[in-house]
């Protein structure tokens, strides 16, 4: 067996491969080599991203990534991640790939480390916990079928917001009507965000980066983004993702309202119209997760989102 550990190349060939792994290890999702190449182009270059490969014989068996987290950003704070394709397993491939990784991030002065695997992969579990890696956080998942939703119970919801004068426009319209919609939606999102629950707090995000890296991402379904307005003002949305890799399934990004127009009515409307978009397209399914603790999960589970396994966070320090 002759393994070897390498740098990723941003090939056709290659972005293939990872793809094909990709799918090998989360069915569930079937991430494109398109959708990593866009991932990779649109990484902001102030912060460190840098995608491994693992050979075996010549043959890509396990990739992965470390990066800073720039989504909560802390100096010496990375995220890393591992896939080792399933009849490569048990090997000690994802160990090897495991001290290259720590190797380099050692090199950078890392000293918190940020990891995730599923309830379904046991392996995955025990390998973080051999390594250190405490569990912070467990975020359920949960599928709804399209097909069998039945919106009438929940029309109260939107009488209550309408009653209140919100009316909801899809993306797809607001671009077209509104010139300020980017920085909006920015601003409400960063509003939103802060609330989500999370082991460490949200970091702000350039307009200029998530302008690269949501408005002009080819999964963006401007139809599925449901927007809540109070007038011209911006006050909550909800927004459906593409999965080309699983043509009959959408994944929800994010759904949430300000502070001061929750309880009434705006999340559950939101939703409903987003899953109304998805049904006049054709789709079949729609993916959320959200933390356990989180109203949002009670929300979608009394829309019928059936529970699926948790991702599970994992966190691990260095004492210096």
């Amino acid at each position: 067996m002759k393994l070897a550990i390498r740098e990723f190349q941003p090939t056709d060939a290659e972005y293939q491969a990872i793809a094909k792994l990709d799918g090998s290890v989360w069915p569930d999702y079937a991430t494109t080599a398109e959708e990593f190449r866009f991932e990779d182009e649109t990484q902001d270059p102030k912060y460190v991203s840098q995608s491994v490969v693992a050979e075996l014989n010549g043959e890509i068996v396990a990739f992965g990534w470390y990066e800073e987290t720039y989504w909560s950003y802390q100096p010496g704070k990375y995220m890393i991640s591992c896939r080792v394709h399933p009849k490569h397993e048990r090997k000690g491939i994802g160990a090897a790939f495991y001290e290259y990784v720590m190797e380099k991030l050692a090199g950078l002065g890392a000293a918190k480390f940020v990891a995730s695997s599923r309830e379904d992969k046991p392996q995955g579990i025990r390998f973080l916990e051999k390594r250190g890696f405490k569990q912070v956080m467990r975020i359920p998942i949960s599928l709804l079928d399209v097909t069998k939703f039945d919106p009438a119970p929940f029309a109260s919801s939107m009488d209550k917001a309408k009653e209140h004068g919100i009316r909801f426009r899809p993306l797809a319209e607001l671009e077209k009507s509104d010139p300020d919609w980017k920085q909006k939606i920015l601003d409400l999102r960063w509003q939103i965000v802060q609330d989500v629950p999370s082991p460490e707090p949200p970091s702000q995000i350039p307009l200029e980066t998530y302008d690269k890296q949501v408005y002009q991402h080819p999964n963006l379904f401007k139809e599925g983004w449901i927007i809540a307005l109070d007038g011209d003002k911006y006050v909550g949305y909800s927004n459906l993702w593409k999965m080309p890799g699983k043509p009959g399934k959408l994944n929800t990004g994010l759904t949430g309202v300000m502070r001061s127009y929750r309880r009434l009515g705006i999340c559950t409307a939101v939703k409903l119209q987003a899953i109304a978009a998805a049904r006049r397209l054709g789709i079949t399914q729609i993916e959320t997760d959200n933390e356990e603790n989180n109203p949002m999960y009670q929300i979608n589970l009394r829309l019928g989102f059936q529970p699926r396994p948790a991702w599970l966070s994992f966190m691990r320090e260095i004492q210096k």
